[in-house]
């Protein structure tokens, strides 16, 4: 499989990462108010800069649609939540992998990080759909994968783990 380029956070409408403070924050971006799309919730753990993920659509070959490097964490507070909202085209499969460089996953031996993927339909009468778990967790080696379809009607199927 082939991986391209992807856009960076600042391109997805993600907040560009905050200075250290004392103190946790929170971050979210505004869903969407015309499309489906996925929601990407994330706690970091101790070390923020070991974290990356990419979410990419496969057809002949695997292209990036969102992504993150472990240097767009390096100025997160250890243990911030992220929240973002990920635009899809329905009828389509996808791939989300979720890396940590050291090999710990995020969780639990340096906090208790954890990620969940979730789809939100659009329905007809322009309300959303409430969110369908695609994956979640925080322990893992050097990253976990998961395959989904999402169907025409917005049914979810998980094709690997």
């Amino acid at each position: 499989d082939t991986l391209q380029a992807a856009p960076s956070m600042a391109d997805v409408g993600t907040p560009a990462p905050q200075p250290r403070t004392t103190s946790p924050t929170s971050m979210m971006m505004v869903p969407p108010d015309e499309s489906s799309y996925l929601e990407l919730s994330l706690r970091l753990d101790r070390y923020p800069e070991d974290t990356a993920w990419s979410l990419s659509y496969t057809d002949q070959f695997r292209t990036e649609l969102y992504g993150t490097s472990p240097a767009d964490y390096a100025t997160f507070l250890p243990y911030q939540s992220i929240l973002l909202y990920l635009p899809v085209e329905l009828e389509k499969t996808f791939v989300f992998v979720i890396y940590d460089s050291v090999g710990d996953g995020i969780c639990c031996s340096f906090g208790d990080g954890q990620y969940r993927l979730s789809f939100v339909e659009r329905k007809n009468d322009g309300t959303f759909s409430s969110p369908q778990d695609i994956t979640f967790g925080g322990i893992f080696g050097d990253m976990e994968e998961t395959t989904f379809a999402i169907s025409a009607a917005g049914t979810v199927d998980i094709l690997t783990v």
